[in-house]
């Protein structure tokens, strides 16, 4: 299917009432939601599309009513995108599983996103998975693993991003 639909929800007490919902046609047949984050007075939230493309829509919400803008495509397939919320600011890490890792940051007014400068990580064989969290300085520090393990650490400018990258060995990487 092709259609998304965003609804909010009253509580009161331990009760909870659907109110109505407003429906999105998406490019292509909707295939996974990833995430919902709160970026400021919006949400964002992450998606998949046929199983090949990322996406991205902020909702805002007037009384009971969502309102969702437009898609974002993200770079990357398959794996609906992480979301990271940086004041008015949501950052998409996400990745092609053969090739790269990226971060991109989009500047989030209302329902409306507007991308900043994408950094991307050459990696050095498939990624077959992805971790991450924003450590204590802002930075996004992102593990995944490929042939071994990498680490990178995605740093915001403004609305730029930037990338350094070191492999670990299983000298310097223990999972315990």
């Amino acid at each position: 299917t092709t259609g998304m639909s965003s609804v909010t929800l009253t509580a009161s007490g331990t009760g909870l009432t659907t109110n109505s919902a407003t429906a999105t046609v998406l490019a292509g047949n909707y295939a996974t939601v990833g995430m919902l984050i709160a970026v400021s007075t919006s949400f964002v939230v992450s998606y998949t599309r046929a199983t090949t493309t990322s996406g991205i829509r902020a909702i805002t919400i007037s009384g009971t009513t969502p309102t969702v803008g437009s898609e974002s495509a993200v770079t990357g397939t398959g794996l609906a995108s992480l979301l990271f919320a940086s004041s008015s600011i949501v950052r998409t890490l996400s990745m092609v599983g053969a090739s790269n890792v990226y971060c991109k940051p989009y500047t989030v007014s209302g329902s409306t996103l507007s991308a900043g400068t994408e950094a991307s990580v050459a990696t050095s064989g498939a990624v077959t998975s992805i971790r991450a969290f924003v450590n204590g300085n802002s930075n996004i520090v992102c593990h995944y693993e490929n042939s071994g393990h990498s680490a990178t650490v995605f740093k915001l400018t403004t609305t730029t991003e930037a990338a350094s990258t070191v492999s670990m060995t299983t000298a310097t990487f223990s999972q315990t």
